[in-house]
């Protein structure tokens, strides 16, 4: 296994991240690349499978594109060239490091992505990830060259992390776990029961059997009582499951929102249970919630859902 050190200070084998990525020969299966302490302000693009990166210190790589911005061309980005992070290829974890995009709330620089993960087998721990409208992107498998295997695709782990944003902050589509994460609605100034935006916009494909799990989390924000939902159906068949999750006030009564289209209340997937604090009440959720059989509930183990069927183990770092 080849280690690498970057150090904006030159004290290390290279002083960018990229530079450090591109040195990674094709035969090389493992690699894990050191990131000493400061601020690193490019893109990054994980193009080769088997990297590991870590942070040492008070590691940040941040960048500020969003969608309305135009490119040297005059052409507005879009939603998806907007990230500051992208991950190409699988077998790719990062500890100890925070992702930003920096180009503001969505109202005036549009979905600004600070992470798109675009591979298979990806894990972070203790990352932060911090952007207003569309943070996270957990991708569309079949950009990746894959389609939905025994019910599960496009695996990533989440573990001990601190995610940031406002609306829509994690979405997409893949298989993707969240546990003992702090997720953080930002305040958009909104009053007691107005709309500071949804947490998740899953965009689940019908035969993917899971999307998104969030297991002992803590869903936390500075926003007024009653603001913020839980997720909307980006496509029609969204899975979103809350699972012994602590919410704040901030969390509506309903939960759910179904983006416009009651159609999409029959075919979403949204779920919880064991959920506890002033916004885990369920008794006032919308109807067309689904339950889960409690033997079921016991099955759905991080490490089971993402194992597949290549043995996965997501605690090997």
């Amino acid at each position: 296994m080849r280690e690498i050190t970057v150090s904006l200070f030159g004290k290390g084998d290279f002083t960018d991240i990229q530079s450090a990525i591109d040195s990674v020969g094709e035969e090389e299966k493992q690699t894990t690349i050191y990131i000493r302490e400061g601020v690193y302000r490019n893109r990054v693009n994980v193009n080769k499978p088997g990297i590991r990166m870590i942070g040492l210190g008070r590691v940040i790589i941040t960048y500020g594109i969003g969608a309305v911005h135009k490119d040297f061309y005059g052409k507005e980005y879009g939603t998806f060239r907007t990230e500051t992070v992208s991950i190409a290829a699988p077998d790719f974890s990062a500890e100890n490091i925070t992702f930003v995009n920096s180009a503001g709330p969505g109202n005036v620089a549009g979905q600004a992505l600070a992470l798109y993960v675009r591979a298979d087998r990806v894990r972070f721990r203790k990352c932060r990830f911090i952007g207003n409208q569309d943070t996270i992107y957990t991708g569309n498998p079949k950009e990746a060259g894959f389609e939905c295997r025994n019910g599960i695709e496009h695996r990533q782990y989440y573990e001990d992390c601190y995610i940031e944003g406002d609306v829509d902050f994690i979405f997409g589509n893949g298989t993707a776990v969240f546990r003992r994460c702090e997720i953080y609605s930002v305040d958009r100034h909104e009053k007691e029961g107005g709309n500071n935006g949804y947490i998740t916009a899953a965009s689940t494909n019908p035969e993917t059997k899971y999307g998104y799990l969030f297991i002992n989390c803590r869903l936390t924000s500075s926003g007024a009582k009653n603001t913020v939902y839980l997720g909307r159906p980006w496509r029609d068949a969204a899975n979103v499951v809350f699972a012994d999750c602590h919410m704040g006030a901030h969390i509506k009564p309903e939960g759910w929102h179904n983006w416009g289209k009651p159609e999409r209340e029959v075919t979403s997937r949204y779920c919880e249970w064991g959920s506890t604090g002033p916004g885990g009440e369920n008794a006032g959720r919308v109807p067309w919630v689904k339950q889960i059989p409690e033997e079921e509930q016991k099955a759905m183990l991080p490490e089971a859902i993402l194992r597949g069927d290549d043995g996965w183990d997501i605690n090997e770092w």
